[in-house]
């Protein structure tokens, strides 16, 4: 890790330095790891193309701090994959030392490449992308929303609301009920918030109009 990182040195101007802690003592590790980058100087002052990995053991805590001169090479979504796939695997089974070697070697290649650079015997392969949440809708699902909707205008233009007004008063009574059963514990309480119901319902079912659909 010595030689690869003087010679990254050599034909960069950048450096990347490891840190590795017992314990941050309740410090956030990015106020840390900034810190620690500046003070010890890491890279080129002119260019600011320092990188600092940094451990902390006890609280299972890492980080890769990037000078503004490196951001363009590491930014912080590709820091965070680099060591999702490179180090905490070997983290998870207690070996740090592999962990923050497959680290370093991803971080320094990385740099290297965006100097146009190679280093021996690394070659930098991109780690992979987070997978991302499937939340496209099926056309079912679309048809099923366009049915409804389209029920609950028919119901209000032709028939007055009044299966809107059925399936509102059927949650409001789900409500009641709920009320009534807690009516053991706090008998006053609850039958006042029953009345209150009852008299919510009988208020406002008689004048439903289509803004009462939700469209989520």
């Amino acid at each position: 890790m010595l030689s690869l990182g003087a010679e990254l040195d050599k034909k960069t101007t950048a450096q990347l330095a490891v840190l590795t802690i017992n314990t941050l003592d309740g410090e956030p590790i990015e106020d840390y790891a900034l810190e620690v980058l500046r003070q010890w100087g890491i890279g080129s002052k002119e260019q600011n193309n320092g990188a600092l990995i940094v451990v902390a053991v006890k609280d299972r805590r890492s980080r890769i701090e990037v000078g503004y001169g490196l951001e363009g090479s590491l930014p912080d979504g590709l820091t965070g994959r680099i060591q999702d796939q490179y180090m905490i695997p070997y983290f998870k089974d207690g070996n740090y030392s592999k962990g923050i070697l497959q680290g370093y070697k991803a971080a320094a290649a990385k740099i290297a490449q965006g100097y146009n650079t190679e280093l021996s015997g690394v070659k930098y392969q991109a780690p992979a992308p987070q997978p991302q949440k499937n939340t496209s809708y099926s056309l079912d699902d679309l048809l099923f929303a366009l049915g409804v909707i389209g029920f609950l205008i028919v119901d209000n233009l032709l028939l007055g609301g009044f299966f809107t007004r059925i399936l509102l008063l059927q949650n409001s009574l789900a409500v009641i009920t709920v009320l009534e059963a807690a009516a053991g514990a706090e008998a006053s309480a609850a039958a006042a918030a029953v009345a209150a119901v009852r008299l919510a319902v009988g208020k406002y079912s008689k004048n439903l109009t289509l803004n009462c659909i939700p469209f989520w």
